[in-house]
């Protein structure tokens, strides 16, 4: 079962990523990376 501590934590980086992605759509490619690499999801990036 998920921790609703990591549901809260996921939450908060979707709207990050929203905010980044309309305020700097340059830096959402490099957050969207960091995040990635932080979740060891080995996939690039898409768009």
């Amino acid at each position: 079962m998920v921790e609703p501590l990591t549901i809260v934590i996921v939450l908060l980086l979707v709207v990050i990523l929203l905010l980044a992605s309309i305020l700097a759509p340059s830096a959402a490619g490099a957050i969207r990376d960091a995040i990635c690499e932080l979740l060891e999801c080995g996939t690039p990036s898409n768009g």
